[in-house]
Order: structure tokens, then sequence, then C-alpha cells
């Protein structure tokens, strides 16, 4: 990302945090879209490549074993958040 803001949206594939991570993109940070359903997650990655960067992880944030699986990923892909 060389440089680029990361920001880290779950419950990014409707409502608020959809439209925060929008925003995001449109000012300029990669955004890493976390979500359980992967077809919401690329439908969501779609509207943020329309004006500006991001990627999909899934993971479903009820599950301790996804969330350590997710920190774990976020850590090694991005470790400046």
């Amino acid at each position: 990302m060389g440089g680029m803001r990361t920001a880290i949206v779950t419950g990014a594939t409707s409502g608020l945090g959809q439209a925060a991570a929008i925003s995001l993109a449109r000012s300029g940070f990669h955004v890493v879209v976390v979500g359980r359903d992967a077809a919401r997650g690329r439908e969501t990655l779609a509207d943020i490549e329309k004006v500006g960067s991001g990627e999909l992880e899934l993971a479903d944030l009820f599950s301790l074993k996804d969330v350590a699986a997710l920190g774990d990923r976020l850590a090694k892909k991005h470790p400046s958040i």
C-alpha cells in the first residue's frame, strides 16, 4: 500500500458500516471490509473500488477462532493500521 493509510471496517457489508467504508475509501484510505457473507462483501468491495482501494476479509466475529485468525492475517498484511 506504500504509505496509504489502512482502515479495518467490520459490519461493512450493509448500513452504516458500508457507508463508512465507502467514505473512508473516498477519503484515501485502503479499506479492509470484514464480513461473514462473501457475496455481500464482494458487492461492497466493488462499490469501494469505484472510489478507492480495498480488500475483503471473511470472518465471523462471533467465533473466537475466526477473530484470532483474522487478527493474524491482518497483522501479517498490514503491520500498521
